[in-house]
């Protein structure tokens, strides 16, 4: 029985003889990385309360209902996180990042890129040392800065650029990437400066004059200045422009969301798909803009027909399952979650959530409550997956559970009425921690 007074007693149990064992594997081996003493830290937290659960047995003996209830979903939440730190521990499949070539440096295909960013390195801090001054061209100067700039090196950065334009005072293209340096600064004005510089020295102009300028624009809340120069950049052809192209596209697309023309947004993402027609996250806007303008068919259909090519799209299954529970189709809306996670369970933890969400529109608050603290291990710190839990325990009538999480969304958000609100319905008195 769960509730045995053995000698052994509340030690002996197999749910807290297997917890134990799996945090004796994981840290009997001297392995303390940030992460595991995260979960050092909820292993506490399950310890403090199942000692709470099981020393409090006997106070509440007379009402079975209300323990049996409690602890099957205790017993769900701690099944579900066993899975999740298997998922977290056995995986081999090691993270990649993949960045955008820089647009400003062609390497001779002869010699290799690695040796020629070395000597010219070696080079350049050679004259730093030695207070000369050597001639470096335009294409020395771009691995140089991009050098700097990939080690997020201001100080070094804003040296080099000076430098640079020292012995290069009339080249366009180093003006902009100053211009982009003191725009990233917030430094508008001289950044405007710059580009004004560049725009004298005459045609013909980078996109960078254009892209960084509407930029600018875009950061001091003047939108309607920066659309004729992403609509400029958006018009041109040829595959040298294309990242141009792309971006101006998702900033334009940005802008008119930001001002609330859905069918403008629509409009333009049905342009960009002509040459992104494998871009997921492009298909899946273009579905919510759908939704927006009052087209749920065309949005089921658009992302139906991706998913048919694209089986494997985590992020059209989420918006297709965000779709289905807009149209109250909410055992359908599950399914879309629950692929969506499963392609990606270390990244697409947001699916839980919107599938715990469904779950509570079915009435199913034991099962949403096991999605939103799936969600609390890949991230604690939302204060909309504790209002979410909160509101799950709640309905159960697990009071210490939901008043822990309003509690913690409070800590999140002190102004956060529905915590508040959540609160005093249950009748709490107790301090609102800070932390």
């Amino acid at each position: 029985s769960l509730y045995e007074n053995d000698e052994e007693g509340i030690y002996s149990h197999p749910l807290y003889k297997e917890v134990s064992e799996l945090k004796s594997e994981m840290f009997g081996n001297g392995n303390y990385s940030v992460e595991l003493m995260s979960l050092d830290s909820d292993y506490n937290e399950f310890e403090g309360y199942w000692m709470s659960m099981m020393n409090g047995a006997e106070k509440v003996r007379e009402d079975w209902d209300y323990m049996i209830k409690e602890v099957v979903v205790f017993m769900s939440i701690y099944d579900s996180t066993m899975h999740f730190l298997q998922d977290k521990f056995n995986s081999t499949e090691e993270n990649k990042q993949v960045s955008a070539p820089s647009p400003n440096v062609n390497m001779d295909e002869e010699n290799n890129p690695d040796d020629i960013r070395a000597e010219t390195m070696k080079r350049y801090q050679a004259d730093l040392e030695n207070d000369t001054n050597t001639y470096f061209d335009v294409q020395d100067w771009h691995i140089i800065l991009d050098e700097y700039k990939n080690k997020h090196d201001k100080k070094n950065t804003d040296i080099a650029i000076k430098r640079a334009l020292v012995q290069h005072p009339s080249e366009a293209i180093l003006l902009l990437r100053y211009a982009r340096l003191e725009a990233d600064e917030h430094n508008y004005k001289k950044a405007l400066e710059l580009i004004q510089e560049a725009e004298k020295l005459g045609p013909p102009d980078h996109p960078n004059l254009y892209y960084i300028k509407a930029d600018i624009y875009g950061n001091l809340q003047m939108p309607d200045m920066a659309i004729p120069l992403y609509r400029k950049l958006a018009s041109q052809e040829g595959e040298e422009i294309k990242w141009w192209r792309t971006h101006s596209y998702d900033n334009l697309i940005e802008i008119y969301d930001d001002k609330k023309d859905y069918d403008e947004c629509l409009k333009l993402s049905k342009e960009a798909l002509k040459e992104r027609k494998e871009d997921d996250y492009l298909y899946s806007n273009m579905a919510y803009y759908y939704m927006l303008t009052g087209k749920p068919d065309e949005a089921e259909k658009l992302m139906n027909d991706f998913l048919k090519a694209h089986p494997e799209s985590s992020v059209c299954f989420e918006r297709l399952g965000r779709i289905y529970s807009e149209l109250k189709q909410y055992d359908k809306a599950i399914e879309c979650f629950d692929k969506a996670y499963n392609f990606d369970k270390r990244q697409n933890y947001a699916s839980v959530y919107h599938k715990g969400e469904a779950l509570i529109e079915l009435e199913k608050y034991s099962e949403a409550a096991v999605c939103f603290q799936l969600c609390l291990l890949n991230y604690k710190l939302s204060p909309e997956y504790h209002l979410a839990a909160g509101k799950c325990y709640a309905k159960l009538e697990i009071s210490n559970q939901a008043i822990y999480h309003y509690r913690k969304a409070l800590s999140f958000n002190p102004d956060s009425t529905e915590a508040l609100d959540a609160l005093k319905l249950l009748g709490s008195k107790a301090e609102v921690p800070l932390n």
